[in-house]
């Protein structure tokens, strides 16, 4: 039986393919960072499409097109956040992908970190023990300042110095992202304060006194060898 027009026309109609078979899907994938994404980060955006390789790339931020950026992998700085999507076109059938489903990006504000140091105040010779705390994410590292002077950099949240005079101060410490260049915001300054044991005082005392009968015995016997001795005036 011969084909009718009709019959003709849609096996020979470009609509064929899409009343047939799905379009090919397109996904966005973020490649770099990973969350969380701080103010100022470069944020690298992949679209996906399932099948063909010949793809035409149109990139979309809060559904308007963004008109400068067409190829697979897209680079973003400055305020990235938004909702991104992308689809795909092509010469040869099928001449376009579906749009993806909208890639969401949050920007997080900078931690702070926070310090505790215990115990505080602290008697000479006790083990001191100071932690630094930033609470966003995993793998920081940590920079430790007493005063303005930073007195250690650490893989290590934690720091354990012992008492004396020498360590008495202000503290504080600030984390820094890994193998990133972000660090937090410092914490707050805490004063160490190191006390005197009253074995130390009494012993300190215990020197004075033991000095100054020293000193007092000297100055006797210094007398008595004038007294016995004319010859020395």
């Amino acid at each position: 039986m011969a084909l009718t027009s009709l019959g003709l026309l849609l096996l020979l109609s470009p609509l064929h393919y899409g009343q047939t078979e799905a379009l090919p899907t397109a996904t966005v994938k973020r490649v770099s960072p990973q969350d969380p994404l701080y103010p100022g980060d470069t944020v690298t955006l992949q679209c996906d499409i399932s099948d063909y390789e010949d793809w035409s790339y149109r990139w979309f931020r809060d559904r308007q097109h963004l008109t400068n950026e067409n190829k697979k992998t897209i680079t973003l700085s400055g305020d990235a956040a938004g909702s991104y999507s992308c689809e795909g076109s092509r010469r040869d059938r099928p001449t376009k992908s579906q749009l993806s489903d909208d890639h969401s990006i949050t920007i997080t504000a900078l931690p702070t970190a926070g310090l505790t140091i215990s115990p505080n105040p602290a008697y000479s010779g006790e083990t001191v023990t100071l932690t630094c705390i930033v609470e966003s994410g995993s793998r920081w590292s940590y920079r430790w300042f007493r005063g303005s002077r930073e007195i250690k950099e650490s893989q290590s949240a934690v720091i354990i110095v012992t008492a004396d005079e020498s360590v008495q101060g202000q503290y504080h410490c600030q984390g820094n992202k890994y193998l990133r260049p972000k660090s937090s915001s410092p914490s707050g300054m805490i004063y160490l304060d190191v006390t005197v044991s009253q074995r130390e005082e009494s012993s300190g005392a215990e020197e004075e006194e033991d000095t100054q009968s020293t000193t007092q015995i000297t100055a006797n016997q210094s007398a008595s060898m004038l007294q016995l001795d004319p010859m020395l005036f």
